[in-house]
């Protein structure tokens, strides 16, 4: 039996609070830069990318682990007023988790992430909190999307789920982690930018492998994200295709750039769309992305999108 989700797009995923300082220049090691200003705003990877979705125009519920502690309740305040349905796990013994994010005057960042409650989402936890989103009527099964800031085993149960109840799954294996080989083989896409496409390359295929053999070894599609140059689309056949990127004239911050990619891919193939044009559509996402403040683009008053 298909199963049935009033969502059209399910995130599992990281949600954090992020802390954004603007720099004029990334700090070198030993060095001390003073900030221009800092702001506070939701974070995380799966946040991220499903307020992208929701933005995206889709319907959206995210799985996700917060504190017991105010920054939580910021987080399901911001998650909340762009649409997006909310299924928190709660732990009592870690805070949310925490994100500090520095953006240089080019838009290029360094990041440091401190997990905090997002490793309290296990993999049964995961899965049951995802069938709670089920619903009877017609609506078609959802497109579910994770990311690799989750547990390996919550990736791997999340795609285990999508094949018995014939779901797509969007991977998005950022940052790289161990995963099974037949969770690879779900994705439907992988979604991933070129120093992960590389690594996933040689750690699976061997030192000389190249991103492109990744879609033949595991028989999937394989987006590859290029900033700027939009992305590329690897079928199983290895016949690349080209996804340009609309031109930016001034980049603000590129943090949240791929997690608006994979937000609008998401919600578009769950629109029915096709891999082209939902990759289009990410890209033009992407675009908008690097344009303003923040990785999600909410935050408060000092971190309004400029």
């Amino acid at each position: 039996m298909v199963l049935t989700f009033e969502p059209a797009v399910v995130v599992v995923g990281s949600v954090n609070l992020d802390t954004t300082i603007r720099v004029a220049m990334l700090p070198l090691p030993g060095e001390t830069v003073l900030a221009a200003t800092h702001h506070h705003q939701l974070g995380g990877k799966g946040a991220n990318q499903a307020v992208a979705a929701a933005e995206a125009g889709a319907s959206v519920a995210i799985v996700c682990a917060l504190g017991d502690d105010r920054a939580a309740g910021q987080a399901l305040d911001w998650l909340r007023a762009r649409a997006v349905e909310v299924r928190p796990v709660r732990d009592r013994t870690r805070p949310t988790g925490r994100a500090w994010v520095m953006v240089g005057a080019d838009g290029e960042n360094a990041i440091v992430v401190d997990p905090g409650a997002n490793a309290a989402l296990t993999a049964d936890l995961a899965i049951a909190a995802v069938l709670d989103e089920m619903r009877g009527g017609a609506r078609a099964a959802p497109t579910l999307v994770v990311q690799g800031e989750v547990a390996p085993a919550v990736v791997d149960a999340v795609a285990a789920f999508a094949r018995e109840h014939g779901l797509r799954l969007v991977l998005n294996l950022a940052p790289v982690i161990e995963v099974g080989e037949a969770t690879l083989r779900t994705a439907a896409p992988l979604i991933v930018n070129e120093g992960e496409a590389t690594a996933l390359a040689r750690r699976h295929l061997g030192a000389d492998s190249r991103p492109a053999d990744l879609a033949r070894r595991w028989g999937i599609d394989v987006i590859i994200t290029l900033g700027a140059e939009g992305a590329a689309i690897i079928p199983p056949d290895g016949e690349i295709r080209r996804v340009s990127a609309p031109p930016v004239d001034v980049v603000a911050d590129t943090s949240g750039a791929g997690d608006a990619f994979v937000g609008a891919v998401a919600a578009a193939l769950s629109q029915g769309l096709s891999l082209d044009e939902a990759a289009e559509n990410g890209v033009a996402a992407g675009a908008r992305a690097v344009r303003r403040w923040g990785a999600s683009g909410i935050g408060d008053e000092q971190g309004s999108n400029r």
